[in-house]
């Protein structure tokens, strides 16, 4: 498929905090980043690539959820790109569109040895609106994952897509791994 990088800044200046007394003790707060994210055309089938450069400035908004446990140590952060392509095949249509990626991230349990601990729920939003085609598209994907170690995550995650036409998801399953270091 197609290659994508996404880069944030995450200036000081535009961080708040207001709760520093929580059960994990972390300090609560508000933290809003500009991003640039980049899909590069690497794909060698039509089917998992888009043959465009596309350019993707954006803004995020990552906020911790007030409160005290279990809700207060979820979070919600929303990703706004505006996409364009940059370069592209010439048989390929144009993008411009608005792109929208918002989370709301939950735990269930804290992390632990046992079977049920680490257990969360990251239910994805997402709004598209094409400019060039003016249509509005609208999918959401809850993510019910477990927290195996530090840094070790598996999760399955089922799609729908809301208000759909023929070119965008009705359906999507994804299982996975995820792996920080």
């Amino acid at each position: 498929g197609d290659l994508g990088l996404r880069f944030f800044l995450r200036p000081e200046e535009w961080e708040w905090t207001y709760d520093d007394d929580n059960s994990m003790g972390k300090q609560k707060g508000i933290s809003l980043m500009p991003l640039l994210e980049l899909t590069l055309p690497t794909a060698t089938n039509d089917v998992i690539g888009g043959e465009a450069l596309i350019v993707s400035p954006g803004f995020v908004v990552v906020a911790d959820l007030p409160g005290d446990a279990p809700f207060g140590l979820g979070f919600i952060a929303m990703m706004n790109f505006f996409d364009f392509d940059a370069f592209k095949d010439d048989k390929r249509e144009s993008t411009t569109r608005y792109r929208g990626r918002w989370f709301w991230m939950q735990p269930l349990r804290p992390p632990g040895p046992n079977l049920f601990d680490g257990i969360y729920v990251l239910t994805e939003f997402q709004p598209v609106y094409d400019f060039m085609e003016s249509d509005f598209s609208f999918w959401i994907g809850p993510e019910f994952g477990k927290i195996v170690s530090d840094g070790f995550i598996i999760y399955a995650k089922p799609g729908w897509g809301i208000d759909t036409d023929e070119v965008d998801r009705d359906f999507t399953f994804e299982f996975g791994m995820r792996y920080f270091f």
